[in-house]
């Protein structure tokens, strides 16, 4: 799981730099097919043949749309509306979210150590982005990408749970393989049209490196470990570990780029830990 975080941590940063050349809808055409190629190729090679019914091969699809369609959709339009300290600080709500949904659907129950580690991080996580570098304000030009940023926060935390119940009947590679491809087609439709109106001629050659990494590794890879995990510890269990992306994203800042850090941002970031380790133990 600590790879998927650095992944996903890296990407928040690399995707933040490519929309800057590149429409959100776009990005998400190019690399999802990319996603997508990948976790069918994985299934098909490690997967063991099993019998899947005509309604559970339904239930798979529209989980699959849920979660790798329209959560994406959101979520990088979300981070192209607003700051990426915004989008951030309402992507680290998911565990709280998770944990509601869980409860009400009777999914997945959780103690009180579980929910106070689940509080303790978010207000940690909270302290480690307004504490530093990460730019989040109240503005009204943001809204709209605040809203976004949200409502993929709370697209995440459903589908993480209801994601449960088809990984109880099929293997991951199984369920992450068939979910990505769906998802990829609701985005080469939505995205598609974009990709006529860029000038390729003015992208950087950067941003086809970020275009394959968010591919094959934020998208392909972490998904795949995402979805065993959820398998194998459950929903919220699982989504905890999101809160470790900004700590990580801290943590990358000052080793590689000697950025400061705020004592304030040290106190978050060990309440993060904290937390985390309370839900994953509990």
């Amino acid at each position: 799981m600590f790879a998927t975080i650095l992944i996903w941590s890296l990407n928040y940063i690399f995707a933040k730099a490519a929309l800057g050349y590149l429409d959100a809808l776009a990005f998400n055409a190019l690399r999802y097919p990319i996603a997508a190629m990948i976790v069918l190729i994985w299934w098909r090679w490690k997967a063991t043949p099993q019998p899947l019914d005509k309604r559970h091969l339904i239930v798979m699809l529209l989980v699959g749309l849920w979660g790798y369609g329209v959560y994406q959709i959101l979520f990088i339009q979300g981070l192209h509306y607003t700051t990426a300290g915004n989008s951030a600080l309402f992507g680290s709500t998911a565990p709280l979210w998770t944990a509601v949904i869980g409860l009400v659907l009777g999914r997945e129950r959780l103690g009180k150590l579980s929910w106070a580690g689940i509080a303790l991080a978010f207000v940690g996580v909270s302290f480690v982005i307004i504490g530093g570098q990460a730019h989040v304000s109240i503005n009204p030009g943001q809204t709209l990408g605040d809203l976004l940023s949200l409502s993929a926060a709370l697209v995440w935390a459903s589908f993480t749970v209801l994601s449960k119940a088809p990984l109880a009947r099929h293997s991951y590679s199984q369920f992450v393989a068939f979910g990505v491809t769906a998802g990829a087609v609701l985005l080469l439709i939505s995205g598609g049209p974009s990709l006529f109106t860029v000038r390729w001629d003015l992208i950087p050659w950067w941003v086809y490196l970020v275009i394959i990494f968010s591919g094959a590794l934020s998208n392909a890879l972490a998904y795949l470990v995402w979805a065993n995990a959820v398998a194998k510890v459950g929903s919220a269990r699982t989504a905890i570990f999101l809160n470790l992306t900004p700590v990580i994203t801290l943590s990358l800042g000052v080793l590689a780029l000697h950025e400061p850090i705020a004592w304030v941002q040290i106190v978050g970031a060990a309440g993060v830990l904290l937390g985390v380790w309370l839900t994953a133990r509990s």
